[in-house]
């Protein structure tokens, strides 16, 4: 189970999310013509398309993200009283709760998943993880050539 904090530019929360960095500073790239931007890294090797995951950057701006642990994959048991139990410990700050990866139905809270989500009794693959719910403001700089951010703070 892994603790490690992950980052997403705020703009690109969306139902297909590209994957999470460990440093926010791993979206940051450099095109000749188009100048700075945040980009998801899977897509930096391709082609340069103006689609919704291309962030422009100037020196100073502002960029809002947000952060999420990922616990890892849980069974839950649910029986036929509609209680339920899973095959090990939660993390009680997990507030993000999914049956087969499916993020139409995702939940909040265990008990949810299995009332709201109409979960028939059995064992259902689940995975939890946590989502800030506030955001992180980073500032973009250019330092000596090279484009970073820093974190300036969360907002509520």
């Amino acid at each position: 189970m892994s603790d490690e904090m992950k980052w997403i530019p705020s703009d690109w929360l969306d139902e297909e999310l590209p994957e999470l960095q460990t440093d926010p500073n791993a979206f940051i790239c450099h095109h000749a013509e188009l100048g700075w931007m945040l980009r998801p890294v899977e897509e930096q090797d391709e082609d340069l398309d103006e689609d919704f995951s291309i962030l422009h950057l100037v020196d100073g701006q502002v960029v809002r993200f947000s952060a999420s642990i990922y616990y890892c994959d849980f069974e839950l048991v649910v029986r036929d009283d509609g209680s339920f139990k899973t095959d090990r410990d939660i993390p009680i700050k997990a507030n993000n709760f999914r049956v087969d990866r499916d993020t139409d139905g995702m939940q909040p809270t265990l008990q949810e998943l299995v009332v709201v989500g109409g979960l028939e009794p059995g064992i259902h693959a689940i995975d939890a993880c946590w989502w800030s719910d506030e955001e992180f403001v980073f500032t973009f700089n250019i330092v000596e050539g090279k484009g970073q951010l820093t974190q300036a703070g969360a907002v509520q």
